[in-house]
């Protein structure tokens, strides 16, 4: 059986008219994550966590990048994308909850985006909003919105049975090709291939881009997603 392995590609831009310039403010990171090379994770690998302009802009942080299952000490698909003060958590996948938690605390989550319902990009929503419940039961923050494909988290939301976090979330289910608005993001979507529906997105905010692929295969529509990004100025050692 070959080991599952994913690509994912991701743009942070300024728009293309303006010059580049200062660590971070562009980057661009292309990387795999295949169970073939478990010993070191995808920010390990890519020696980076976070990725940021210095005058504030949008900021990433790779929770994890494994494909199908977390190897050990690591996590799959999670990234935290703050502009603004706004922190969106895209795709919580296996594994990515402890790490989030390295950053902030689950109540800050302000949205979370999922691209595709496989549970290596979706499975941790689930303890993050027990996590949202049973840690602020006397408090609690308001529901988290959740916006996904249609039917996309089901299985994820049910797995507590009816109305144990109904309370902590508020599901807003949206089609690829819609544009979608979330704090201070500008998100288009794409249909691209995969075994089940999967939302290419493509954030913007303050003349930023982030493209992000979820999981897919060859799709002239990535010319599209990736329209306008600039190249980074230097690409971190070890990508692949």
């Amino acid at each position: 059986m070959r080991a599952a392995t994913r690509c994912i590609a991701w743009t942070v831009a300024r728009s293309s008219t303006e010059p580049l310039g200062g660590a971070w403010n562009v980057a661009q990171v292309r990387a795999c994550c295949s169970h073939e090379r478990p010993a070191q994770g995808l920010a390990e690998r890519l020696g980076l966590e976070e990725a940021r302009g210095e005058d504030g802009g949008m900021r990433l942080t790779v929770l994890g990048g494994c494909g199908a299952w977390p190897a050990a000490g690591q996590a799959c698909s999670g990234y935290l994308v703050e502009h603004d003060g706004f922190r969106l958590l895209l795709d919580p996948g296996y594994a990515t909850l402890p790490r989030l938690l390295q950053h902030t605390a689950a109540e800050a989550v302000d949205a979370v985006l999922v691209s595709h319902g496989h549970p290596d990009h979706c499975a941790d929503l689930h303890p993050l909003l027990r996590a949202r419940t049973l840690g602020n039961q006397d408090d609690p923050p308001p529901a988290v919105p959740v916006h996904a494909l249609p039917g996309a988290t089901d299985a994820v939301l049910a797995l507590d049975g009816s109305g144990t976090l109904q309370a902590a979330y508020v599901l807003r289910e949206f089609s690829a090709g819609d544009h979608l608005e979330i704090g201070p993001f500008g998100i288009d979507t794409w249909l691209l291939p995969h075994f089940v529906p999967n939302a290419g997105l493509r954030l913007t905010a303050a003349g930023r881009v982030l493209a992000y692929t979820g999981d897919t295969g060859p799709s002239p529509e990535l010319v599209e997603l990736a329209r306008e990004s600039t190249r980074p100025g230097r690409v971190p050692d070890g990508c692949c």
